[in-house]
């Protein structure tokens, strides 16, 4: 399967979870698989470490795929800094790297017992009789040379950075390097925002100056409602009740509400969560509610509130 066929393939799958749109990446092949790695767009950005795989067999088919099913929300704006800003910050931290990082370390004696070494153990910086010395030496400490790669482009997007243990899609500058010429390249990622504003709420400033930017609010607290689209909908005997179609979740509730003038009836879905903070899984089912007009429909045209696109009637 080559990867023209593969994200041809594909593409079906990825439209209908919305990601039409997203940068397509073939490379990868798993045994009688190939990956095709979507990346979609979020706010009109790229994006790194959001992604959806999906993967296709040798004759076409889809056998497995995993990914994100969530859209991602819009949080607070804040200040970005440019990509050579970006780029110093980065060499900055790896610069900084710290003492080799070996396994365990190297063996250290035991403790003496009134001034002899403990049983069975070697004197200090000698090996046990009959034995030769292990072959490890003691780290010097010296840091680990950092490896030297080009950055050949930089572009700004948004990269998954976890935020009091869950994921975020945080402004970042998306540097493609590449070590050797010719070789591979590969993408480091670096945040675009100050390292303050990615703290955890425990970890952030008791009392953090005026210019800076609030924290996002708690979800948990925030009005659990919203508005969902409807796909369709049919006319009751009497005229004036529709039963609206709709694609929803298994832990929220929804109601219908009408608007109506001589031309059209806005129609639209509310949604609720009445318990935000329960576990739930993410799984979609259609849904019908009805609602009742003051006046039969007749060839007024139904309008969905959320989209303004009318609805089609089945």
């Amino acid at each position: 399967m080559s990867e023209a066929a593969a994200k041809k393939a594909a593409a079906p799958v990825l439209a209908a979870l919305g990601l039409g749109d997203a940068r397509l990446d073939a490379k990868q092949v798993l045994g009688a698989y190939r990956v095709v790695r979507a990346d979609p767009l979020v706010g009109g950005l790229p994006t790194y470490g959001w992604s959806t795989s999906v993967h296709v067999a040798a004759d076409g088919t889809v056998g497995n795929g995993s990914g994100q099913l969530v859209e991602p929300a819009a949080g607070p704006e804040y200040p970005v800094v440019g990509a050579e800003e970006a780029l110093k910050r980065l060499n900055a931290e790896r610069a900084g790297g710290g003492p080799a990082a070996g396994i365990g370390g190297c063996a250290t004696p035991g403790p003496l017992t009134e001034g002899k070494p403990a049983e069975g153990r070697p004197a200090e910086g000698r090996p046990a009789e009959g034995k030769p010395a292990a072959p490890c030496e003691p780290e010097s400490g010296a840091p680990v040379p950092a490896e030297v790669v080009k950055v050949t482009g930089a572009e700004f997007g948004l990269a998954v950075h976890s935020l009091e243990g869950r994921p975020a899609l945080v402004p970042s500058w998306l540097f493609t390097t590449e070590s050797k010429p010719g070789a591979p390249g590969s993408t480091v990622v670096h945040p675009a925002v100050a390292p303050e504003y990615l703290k955890s709420a425990a970890e952030r400033s008791p009392a953090p100056p005026a210019t800076s930017v609030p924290s996002p609010p708690d979800a948990s607290k925030l009005p659990e409602t919203s508005i969902r689209a409807v796909e369709s909908y049919a006319v009751a005997k009497d005229g004036r009740t529709l039963t609206l179609r709709f694609w929803g979740g298994v832990c929220s509730t929804y109601s219908a509400e009408a608007e109506e003038t001589g031309t059209e009836v806005k129609v639209k879905i509310i949604v609720s969560r009445p318990d935000p903070g329960r576990v739930c899984i993410l799984i979609a089912k259609e849904l019908t509610e009805k609602v009742t007009l003051d006046e039969p429909l007749g060839d007024r045209t139904v309008v969905d509130t959320e989209s303004g696109d009318a609805v089609p009637r089945r």
